[in-house]
């Protein structure tokens, strides 16, 4: 009869652990039932560091919407193991999962704003208390409310959310740490301001303004004064500043963290469809825009004389990418991108795809039900935080 292999120490199995693509969570969880020291491995936090620290970047869990018109902080999950039921929203708990609790009582009176560094930015909608913030974090629980800034109040605005821990390589930001929130708003009179809230100092800060009809009255090009509100896009954090698209897609406001200061970027006037902020591959501003079915990936650099502009980096067909599906394929637009990562979100007809812009390879992540724009929810996920109590609201 044959001998029985020798057991692996767990060294080597740690190792081999160490090397199972994020992108599931689930491989992990299916990992720590085989046997009572592969658990000990995955469940030890020198592992979890470890792991984090390997593979870097924080994998796509899945996506909530983002638009004003019909608020709905609808989850839909990317990945078979996830913090989240699939399809499901943040306003009620299951033994499933015991730490998809409420931050609301109603889904509907919550827009998402933002996700980012773990955490889930809401405004709500009720309509017997002032506009209320409040800061989720879906995999812990944990729960932090915040005032609207006082004055004056936007007729339109975005915002997004950023940890703030010294030191901090964002590949873990769970447990209540310090943020910031740079707000960007539209008045009724077309004044266009953003403030920073800190988490540190509980308060907003002085209004950092742009009148647009003061800018368009000297610069050729830019957006008249109607088309200059802060749009319902998401924001794109990267560098040493925030961005947030302005309405018609016809320019990109610029917050630059340290000094405060606003600034105002252009856009090339060639797309009819709606953009999205990007992170280019050199990690610095870029913006992704359809064009006659293809899609065109722009970045914002210094040409040869240090002179900074556009410049077109890639063109892709995305009907060739899409014909795996020729029935989903119509009208595509883009609507969303993975901070950190090279992932695009395309909606075609009425599905939802995700593009690996290196690889080029696309997957259909759910149905489209007429989102405008989304927002990706990334963090590490392991089987150990399962059993996290969340904290109390």
């Amino acid at each position: 009869m044959p001998r029985r292999p020798p057991p692996l120490i767990d060294d080597v199995v740690g190792e081999i652990l160490l090397r199972v693509p994020p992108d599931e969570p689930a491989h992990l969880v299916r990992a720590a039932l085989v046997c009572k020291p592969w658990r000990r491995i995955l469940f030890d936090p020198a592992f979890r560091r470890r792991y984090r620290a390997f593979h870097r970047t924080p994998p796509l869990l899945g996506f909530l919407r983002f638009e004003m018109v019909h608020p709905d902080l609808k989850f839909v999950s990317t990945a078979a193991a996830s913090p989240f039921p699939a399809q499901a929203h943040p306003n009620f708990s299951t033994p499933a999962h015991p730490n998809f609790s409420t931050p609301a009582h109603s889904r509907r009176q919550w827009r998402t704003l933002d996700c980012r560094h773990g955490r889930v930015l809401l405004y709500s909608f009720r309509t017997r208390r002032p506009g209320r913030l409040l800061l989720w974090d879906p995999i812990t629980g944990g729960k932090q409310r915040f005032p609207m800034p006082d004055d004056p109040s936007p007729e339109i605005f975005s915002a997004a959310v950023l940890c703030t821990a010294d030191s901090c390589n964002h590949l873990d930001c769970h447990g209540g740490g310090p943020f910031r929130v740079v707000f960007a708003g539209t008045d009724q009179d077309y004044v266009t301001w953003v403030t920073e809230f800190s988490s540190e100092t509980r308060a907003w800060s002085a209004l950092t303004k742009v009148d647009f009809r003061i800018i368009a009255s000297n610069r050729v090009g830019l957006a008249p004064a109607f088309d200059s509100f802060v749009s319902l896009r998401p924001s794109l954090f990267t560098g040493d500043a925030v961005y947030f698209i302005l309405e018609k897609e016809k320019a990109i406001l610029k917050y630059d963290l340290d000094g405060r200061g606003v600034s105002v970027i252009d856009t090339p006037r060639v797309y009819r469809k709606r953009i999205i902020l990007m992170t280019a591959e050199d990690g610095e501003l870029g913006f992704a825009g359809l064009k006659d079915c293809d899609l065109h990936l722009w970045s914002w650099k210094p040409n040869a004389k240090g002179i900074p502009g556009w410049m077109q980096l890639r063109v892709i067909k995305l009907k060739s990418l899409l014909s795996v599906s020729e029935s989903c394929y119509s009208s595509p637009q883009v609507i969303g991108f993975a901070e950190g990562t090279d992932i695009i979100f395309i909606s075609s007809n009425d599905c939802i795809f995700t593009l690996k812009l290196k690889s080029g390879q696309v997957k259909k992540v759910g149905r489209r039900f007429n989102y405008e724009a989304v927002v990706p929810y990334m963090s590490f996920y392991a089987p150990d935080l399962v059993g996290v109590r969340p904290s109390p609201p």
